[in-house]
Formats: structure tokens, C-alpha cells, sequence
């Protein structure tokens, strides 16, 4: 793990390197709420086995609906970082369509003793709830569905060991074709997703971690409040 000691972190990075442009990009991205993009960003700039930690959830109100609904929302400790991804980018899409990010800060730091980058971003995530749902607890409802029906896929299979990192049935582009927030929640709790009486507007900030290896591609993210 980075520590933030003088003696091991160096500003070696220099003005023109892409590693640079990553929080544009990323933020940039996240905004444009294209799915093939998003997903063109993670092949390319991720490692298939990029893990993210969550490390808090800010609390929003909920309905006693959603509670009653979702009693394991959470999922702790690193998962599949992609999938994941993906998840939340077509969720928040879908529930909060007005909903921006914007960059605080950034902070890129070097380790003397490696070749990989710490990028620290501050972020600003601004939007709109007009459903009577937590949209980040439903979210990690969702990936975890996913994950579980993966994982029930890979202890039936066969040729085990053979399965890549994200199997077709799990890939970027089948998991933005599955992923109805809508329909989800019709199937689980059998009725609509409810409306608030008055929209809510929701503003708060974060700071993101990105791990960097030497290839200069993404291989950790934590999302720390």
C-alpha cells in the first residue's frame, strides 16, 4: 500500500505523460454516459483483473420498501473491478440522469522504490433522486446478483480452469445489455421502482485512488469518502 511519506514518493512524472490525463479522461468519460465508451476506457486502460475497493457508501434516505428489499447490500473487501464498474455506470445512468461529476483535485505520485503511480482524485458527484431508492446500495444489490450467478456458472463448468478472467455471459458488453435497474427490482420486490413525492438533489465529495502498474494501466481503485 502508498503511504504519504516524503521518503518514498517522488514527482517523477513527467508533464506530457498520459498518466496525466487520466482523471480528465476518466471524469470526462463518466459524463458522456456512453456505455461503449466506458467500456472501451476499462479494456483500455485497465488490467482485466482490476480490483476495486469500496471503503464507504455515503447514507442517503431510503424507503422502508427498499430496506425490507435489499437486507445485503454491501459487498466488502476488493471485487471484480470492471464488472463493477460497468454495474454502477449503467445504474446511476439509468436512476439519476442528471447526474455529473467534476474534478476538485488531483494529486500523481511516484514510489522510489517501484514503477507504479498513485493517482489521487477529489471528485464532486452531483445529481438528482426522483426514485425511492438508495441509487448506490441498489447498485451494489445488483453486482452482487451478478457476481453470485457468476460464480454459479464457474462451479458448474467443466473446463474450469480454462474460463478467462470475465466469461462471455459476464463480459463488459452482456453486462450492459443485462443490467435493467428497472426490471431488476420488478422481478425482486414485484412492483415498480416508487417515485419521491419531490425530487432530491444530492451533492457530495470523494476521493478516488488509482493504482498504476508499469505498463501504465489501471490495477487498483479505492473509493474513500
Amino acid at each position: 500500500r502508498f503511504r504519504n511519506r516524503r521518503r518514498i514518493y517522488a514527482p517523477r512524472v513527467l508533464k506530457n505523460d498520459i498518466r496525466r490525463q487520466y482523471a480528465t479522461m476518466m471524469v470526462n468519460v463518466f459524463n458522456s454516459f456512453d456505455e461503449k465508451v466506458f467500456a472501451s476506457l476499462l479494456r483500455t486502460f485497465a488490467v482485466p483483473s482490476m480490483q476495486v475497493q469500496k471503503l464507504v457508501v455515503p447514507e442517503l434516505p431510503s424507503s422502508e420498501i427498499f430496506k425490507e428489499a435489499f437486507r445485503n447490500q454491501l459487498i466488502s473487501g476488493a471485487v471484480n473491478g470492471m464488472q463493477w464498474s460497468m454495474v454502477h455506470f449503467l445504474v446511476l445512468k439509468s436512476l439519476c440522469p442528471d447526474n455529473i461529476m467534476r474534478i476538485i483535485s488531483t494529486k500523481l505520485l511516484t514510489r522510489s522504490d517501484t514503477s507504479k503511480t498513485l493517482l489521487t482524485i477529489t471528485v464532486q458527484l452531483d445529481f438528482t433522486r426522483i426514485h425511492n431508492v438508495h441509487p448506490l446500495l441498489f447498485t451494489e444489490d445488483m453486482f452482487e446478483a451478478f457476481a453470485n450467478e457468476q460464480q454459479q456458472q464457474r462451479t458448474t463448468e467443466a473446463n474450469f480452469s480454462a474460463l478467462s478472467a470475465l466469461p462471455d455471459a459476464f463480459s463488459l458488453k452482456n453486462i450492459a445489455h443485462r443490467t435493467d435497474p428497472f426490471s431488476y427490482f420488478q422481478q425482486k420486490v414485484g412492483m415498480s421502482i416508487p417515485l419521491l413525492v419531490e425530487p432530491q438533489p444530492v451533492s457530495f465529495v470523494g476521493t478516488i485512488n488509482v493504482l498504476i502498474d508499469e505498463a501504465k494501466r489501471v490495477e487498483r481503485v479505492e473509493i474513500v469518502d
